[in-house]
């Protein structure tokens, strides 16, 4: 395996784990790294004798996609919160679930809104819209910032029946957070 390809290799491991974004590598690999990525180019002063440095490799530099970066230090915890039929008010039982997610070690989080399929699917989706947003703008006033709020109509269902509380499943906004292992 040629230096470069080894590099790539030992850079998208250390990333795939977790590791920053900033990975120290050998600065003789740097303009052949730098050529290939989209960041920065590479600093114009070559390094003698081997020494390393650190060096920002983009992703593209490795060669791996995004979701690829699973850090094993953090764990997933997945939260829903139901509403009324066409509503986006946040009731007492809302706002116990979220004053049960508490802060500590969020790394990332996530709202999805949906809606139950029997409105036209214009209206569900602004529907959802407003459901994750009520989450969302609820989460930020206790210190939690979602990184992504989006509604997501009818789309998909809690689960496969269709009786009333299927229904009452569907009218949901589901909390994705990724939280620091300590």
């Amino acid at each position: 395996m040629d230096p470069i390809s080894r590099a790539k290799a030992v850079l998208g491991a250390c990333l795939a784990f977790g590791a920053a974004d900033l990975a120290v590598i050998d600065l003789r690999l740097a303009p052949a790294l730098a050529m290939e990525s989209t960041s920065e180019p590479a600093p114009s002063q070559a390094a003698e004798g081997g020494q390393v440095s650190a060096l920002p490799i983009t992703r593209a530099a490795v060669d791996r996609p995004l979701q690829a970066k699973a850090a094993a230090d953090t764990m997933r915890e997945d939260y829903t919160v139901l509403f009324a039929t066409d509503n986006a008010r946040l009731d007492a039982s809302a706002l116990r679930v979220l004053d049960g997610i508490g802060t500590g070690g969020v790394v990332e989080v996530s709202v999805d809104g949906y809606a139950d399929p029997r409105g036209k699917s214009d209206y569900n989706q602004a529907l959802s819209e407003k459901r994750a947003a009520a989450i969302a703008e609820a989460l930020a006033a206790r210190g939690i910032v979602a990184r992504r709020v989006r509604g997501l109509g009818a789309t998909r269902k809690a689960d496969g029946t269709a009786d009333a509380d299927a229904l009452r499943r569907d009218r949901r906004v589901e909390v994705h957070i990724a939280r620091r292992v300590e």
